[in-house]
Parts: structure tokens; C-alpha cells; sequence
């Protein structure tokens, strides 16, 4: 995972590297991406805190069954950073499911976060004044109010109807 940043900065314009990380990602990968976004000057690392649905199934996708004919198999971090990929190249079906954010997470996780940098820690996905106390609580500098959109969220509550 880690290994695509050195890749990655190839693309990034001047100005401000944010690294956006699942805390369902193994906690060696993580360790390894935070030292590498510390040691490439990276600015802050941004968390999704919450991530309460599952993905959308294909069945549910039948107007997309031409666009996910499968040409090669390649993972989503792979996808994000070759020129000229998209969805018709990606192995929906067998791949996404490794990447689907652990259900489980608990502040515990975001607190052990906290320990492993300096730099300041952004936590994504609040929807409530509650949570947004607690992620300050844990450690967090900062937070982004989001229900993080797709069709898959269509009966949560709007980001911006939490602003009130």
C-alpha cells in the first residue's frame, strides 16, 4: 500500500500532501504509511472515522454489468494510481470486499492512531456535535462533517443538514 506513495508524489502539484487512511488497514501498513507521509513532508494524515455501510452489491448495479467486465485484476490502490484505469478494469467482485473498512472500529483504534505521529490528525465521516467532541476528545485537530455520498447512504442524514 505504502509503497505506491513514492509513485504517487510523481502526480501531486506544489502545495499541501494530506494522506487519507482506513483504520482497517493493517496496522504494519499503517505504521509504514504514516512514517513514509512524515518523511515526505506530508501535512496531516485524515482519517475516516466511520464507514457504517457495506458496499453497494452488484446485483444492486445492473445498469454498470457492461462497465465491470473485468479485463485484469487489480486492487484499488493499483487502480488509483495508473493513468488510464477505470472501473471496466478493476476486479470489483473479488477485490473491493478486502478493502471494506472494518465495522468493529472504537476510539480505542483512533487513540493508538494518535501515538504513532506528530503531524495533525483530521478525523472524516462526523455527522453529529457528539462525535465531533469525542474525535476531538481522542486526539483528533480536526474534523470533516460527511456521510460520505453514494447511493449506498441514501437515508442518512445529509452532511450538510448536520451544520445546523
Amino acid at each position: 500500500m505504502c509503497r505506491l506513495i513514492h509513485k504517487l508524489l510523481r502526480f501531486i502539484a506544489l502545495g499541501p500532501k494530506w494522506l487519507h487512511v482506513y483504520l482497517s488497514s493493517p496496522k504494519a501498513s499503517l505504521e509504514q504509511c504514516i512514517l513514509l507521509a512524515e518523511q515526505q513532508s506530508f501535512r496531516a494524515i485524515v482519517v475516516t472515522c466511520d464507514h457504517p455501510h457495506k458496499r453497494v452489491q452488484l446485483i444492486h448495479r445492473s445498469a454498470f454489468d457492461q462497465a465491470i467486465e473485468r479485463k485484469q485484476d487489480k486492487t484499488l490502490t493499483e487502480m488509483s494510481y495508473t493513468p488510464n484505469t477505470n472501473v471496466a478494469t478493476l476486479n470489483v467482485n473479488k477485490r473491493l470486499d478486502d478493502h471494506t473498512p472494518n465495522e468493529k472500529l472504537t476510539w480505542k483504534e483512533f487513540q493508538w492512531l494518535r501515538t504513532l505521529t506528530k503531524l495533525p490528525i483530521v478525523c472524516k465521516g462526523i455527522l453529529s456535535v457528539d462525535d465531533a467532541k469525542l474525535a476531538l476528545e481522542y486526539g483528533a485537530d480536526g474534523i470533516v462533517v460527511s456521510n460520505h455520498g453514494g447511493r449506498q447512504v441514501d437515508s442518512e442524514l445529509s452532511a450538510i443538514g448536520c451544520l445546523k
